[in-house]
C-alpha cells in the first residue's frame, strides 16, 4: 500500500487522517506509534485513517497491511510531530520616531527560527516573512505624517501557533515645523538692554523644542502651542563697549526636522552716556 512521505508537516492538531492506497480489497491496515494503535479494514483501494498522537512531540507511525491468508507486508514509516505550544512574542527592533520621505521604516524581528512572521501596521497591507536563523529583516511602509501609528507583529510556527502579538506605536513625520512667532521683541529692530538677561516671548509647534543661539549660551525648552517666555542669558558688555547678540530662534520637531530660524536684536549695552557739558 501507500502512505505519506517518511516526515510530514507539524500539526497542532490531536490527530491526524493518513490515506492509505491500497494493493487489494479486504486488507487490514494497522498504524502504531500514536498515542493509541489503530486498524482498519479497506473495501475499495483507498482509505482515510484518523490516527490520534501523543501531545507535543514525534510520532513514530508505521503502517503495515494484512491480507485476509494472514501475510503482512512490510512496514511504511511516517514521523508526524504534534506541536500545540505557541512561538514566543516576536521582539523587534524598530525606531518610534521615523522621517523617511518615502514612510518606509527599518524593522528587525527576532523570533522562531522558521516561523512565519506577521506585521500588521493599521491602513497597510500586512508583511510577512520567515525568520530565517531567528531573524528576520523588513521595510514596513507606514502612514506618512500620522501619529500614534499601531503596528503588530506575530510568529506563526509551522504548526499553525501563533504568538502573542508585539505592539508597537510610532511616529511619522517628514514635515517641517512652522516658523517659531516671536512676539517679544515683535521684529529684527535692535532692542538696547543694560540687564544681563533678555525675556523672549514665543510660541512654536507644540512638543516641538524651541531653540535659543546666540547669547552667552544656548537656550532650549519644549514649546507649549502657546506664547511662553524664555530667559536668554546675554553676552556682556564692558564699560566702553556695547555688544551685539544676535538671537535665533528655531523649534525641531520630535522626528528631528527644524523650522527655518528667526533672529532678533538684543543689544548688551553698559557704556555710561558721556558727563553733561
Amino acid at each position: 500500500g501507500g502512505v505519506a512521505p517518511a516526515s510530514m508537516k507539524p500539526t497542532s492538531s490531536l490527530s491526524i487522517t493518513l490515506n492509505v492506497a491500497a494493493t487489494e480489497t479486504g486488507a487490514t491496515f494497522i498504524i502504531t506509534g500514536g498515542l493509541a494503535d489503530v486498524s482498519m479494514t479497506t473495501t475499495g483501494l483507498t482509505l482515510d485513517i484518523a490516527v490520534p498522537l501523543r501531545t507535543n512531540q514525534d510520532n513514530p507511525l508505521s503502517l503495515t497491511a494484512r491480507d485476509a491468508a494472514g501475510n503482512v507486508s512490510d512496514a511504511a514509516t511516517v514521523t508526524v510531530k504534534h506541536d500545540s505550544v505557541p512561538p514566543a512574542a516576536p521582539k523587534v527592533d524598530a525606531p518610534a520616531i521615523v522621517n523617511s520621505a518615502d514612510g518606509k521604516a527599518p524593522f528587525k524581528v527576532q523570533a522562531e527560527s522558521g516561523s512565519l512572521v506577521t506585521i500588521s501596521v493599521v491602513g497597510q497591507p500586512a508583511m510577512t516573512g520567515t525568520a530565517t536563523g531567528g531573524e528576520a529583516n523588513f521595510q514596513v511602509q507606514l502612514t506618512k505624517n500620522a501619529s500614534n501609528i499601531n503596528v503588530t507583529v506575530t510568529a506563526t510556527d509551522d504548526a499553525g501557533n501563533v504568538s502573542v502579538s508585539t505592539a508597537l506605536t510610532i511616529l511619522h513625520d517628514d514635515t517641517l515645523p512652522a516658523l517659531p512667532i516671536v512676539t517679544t521683541p515683535p521684529n529684527t529692530t535692535q532692542v538696547d538692554t543694560a540687564l544681563t538677561t533678555f525675556v523672549l516671548q514665543v510660541s512654536a509647534e507644540q512638543n516641538s523644542t524651541i531653540t535659543v543661539t546666540g547669547g552667552a549660551e544656548t537656550v532650549s525648552a519644549k514649546a507649549t502651542g502657546i506664547a511662553q517666555s524664555l530667559t536668554v542669558p546675554l553676552k556682556p558688555a564692558t564699560a566702553t563697549t556695547s555688544t551685539l547678540n544676535t538671537l535665533k530662534i528655531k523649534a525641531t520637531d520630535a522626528a528631528s526636522y527644524s523650522s527655518e530660524e528667526v533672529t532678533r536684536n538684543i543689544n548688551m549695552n553698559t557704556v555710561a552716556p558721556a558727563a553733561p557739558a
